[in-house]
């Protein structure tokens, strides 16, 4: 996990208008960014020192991290072209005192204009209900940024000098279109925050016959998504048009980073998402264009051989059956993994003084209604035929979850697979087990040992 996010909500104010939504928004925000893969902190009905400290700890913090995102939903203000954001606690006074008494969004920005390389997203949706506009100095709405730190992303609810709508449901306007258009696979942020500026629009002069206009002000010299999935291959795309591309970002990053690791193989994540061709392909066609222009020739074979260490040296680890580097989920080949575990596994010691009372006792467990019900899927879905024929399994969330790796998993086995021929101590997976266990053949050869025992398996049955 290599992003972080502070969300604050703030709605029950003290002593100005008290506001239905943001605490909702925050919410639903702070568990969209954690699906996200964000290392998460969520501050609620803050005041001045809760907001000092979270945005101490979050900017101290992001100096470990390459990604930052800030959300603050609640009352917000400008004074002097300075914007703030008000604590719950806060009482209205003079001009000076309020300053004071208030978080002033600036230090949140300055201080993150230090750490060099970082992406920090800041997202505001405030200024509803604007109970601030009272008097000299005091202004609706957020004032503009038009200078934002370099590698930053500014996000306003409305457009500058202008009051947002706190919503007709359980979040703010703003927040309730936000939040579905972050889970949007594949969108990069800019085009994000274009959709969720036209719905916004759209619903508020729908509904309140008036329009909001969200606005960004933006300083990012990379590509950024929320939510990345993997695209189908194009194959139409050139090695030199790859090569060119990834030259490119490079030279972008080595003016944005200090981090090496970053420099190099984040040029290759961003070739990933914006052809939708694998990584092992994207780094084949680079190393074809650069070995060529300094003279070698290697065959496709040595050049993934090269590579493989490459990406294991950079940083680029499976979790779960999925890769990514850092933050970044990328598709290494053409064929999808899936995480599996043993389902259902009992097993009876050789040294058991009560072998027949012991394998009666899992007959019940797997075999018999009464124990199959009484077991449900505590252990996992059953994994024999007559026992999953005997257990309701609708709204069960590890049947789903079973459901969700095979759909995922490009190849696929029957979880109720019972074949001796497969599994017996003579069957095919046995062998190429005790052979790769014991250093008798490598795993290629292991491997293909499983797939034609496979093969002649399902030709003798005539499936």
């Amino acid at each position: 996990m290599d992003r972080i996010a502070l969300v604050i909500g703030n709605s029950d104010y003290s002593n100005v208008g008290k506001l239905n939504n943001p605490k909702n928004d925050a919410d639903d925000i702070a568990s969209i960014l954690n699906k996200l893969n964000f290392d998460v902190t969520k501050i609620m009905d803050a005041n001045l020192i809760d907001i000092q400290k979270s945005v101490n700890d979050f900017l101290q913090a992001l100096d470990e991290y390459a990604v930052g995102v800030f959300f603050y939903a609640g009352h917000g203000m400008q004074i002097d072209g300075k914007n703030f954001i008000v604590p719950i606690d806060l009482k209205l006074s003079d001009k000076s005192k309020t300053m004071v008494s208030c978080y002033c969004l600036n230090s949140l920005l300055e201080g993150a204009s230090s750490y060099k390389g970082k992406t920090l997203i800041c997202i505001l949706d405030a200024c509803r209900d604007n109970p601030f506009a009272m008097g000299r100095g005091f202004l609706t709405g957020f004032a503009p940024f038009n200078n934002p730190p370099k590698g930053t992303m500014i996000a306003y609810s409305t457009s500058a000098d202008c009051s947002a709508f706190d919503g007709q449901c359980s979040n703010g306007l703003y927040t309730q279109v936000l939040k579905d258009a972050m889970l949007i696979p594949n969108l990069k942020i800019e085009e994000m925050f274009k959709f969720v500026r036209n719905k916004v629009s759209e619903i508020s002069i729908s509904q309140y016959g008036e329009e909001q206009l969200s606005w960004e002000y933006s300083s990012l010299v990379g590509d950024f998504y929320f939510s990345v999935t993997p695209q189908p291959v194009n194959e139409q795309v050139t090695d030199e048009k790859i090569y060119e591309f990834i030259c490119a970002r490079r030279k972008s990053y080595e003016n944005a980073s200090d981090n090496i690791y970053d420099i190099e193989c984040l040029p290759y994540i961003d070739a990933y998402n914006k052809y939708h061709i694998p990584i092992i392909k994207i780094l084949r066609a680079y190393s074809r264009v650069d070995y060529s222009k300094r003279g070698f020739q290697f065959s496709d074979a040595t050049i993934d051989q090269l590579n493989s260490n490459y990406l294991s040296s950079w940083g680029f680890i499976q979790k779960y059956g999925r890769w990514y580097y850092k933050n970044h989920y990328v598709e290494m080949g053409d064929y999808h993994g899936g995480f599996i575990k043993v389902n259902q596994a009992f097993g009876i010691s050789a040294t058991t003084e009560h072998p027949a009372e012991a394998a009666a006792l899992i007959q019940f467990l797997v075999a018999e209604e009464d124990g199959v019900k009484t077991l449900g899927d505590t252990r996992g879905v059953p994994a024999n035929k007559a026992g999953l024929s005997m257990l309701d399994l609708s709204g069960s969330q590890v049947a789903e979850a079973n459901a969700k790796v095979m759909e995922w998993s490009s190849f696929q086995m029957d979880p109720t697979f019972e074949r001796n021929s497969f599994t017996g101590a003579d069957g095919t997976f046995f062998n190429a087990l005790q052979l790769s266990s014991y250093g008798e053949s490598d795993s290629m050869s292991c491997a293909k040992i499983v797939e034609d025992g496979v093969a002649n398996e399902l030709s003798s049955t005539g499936l």
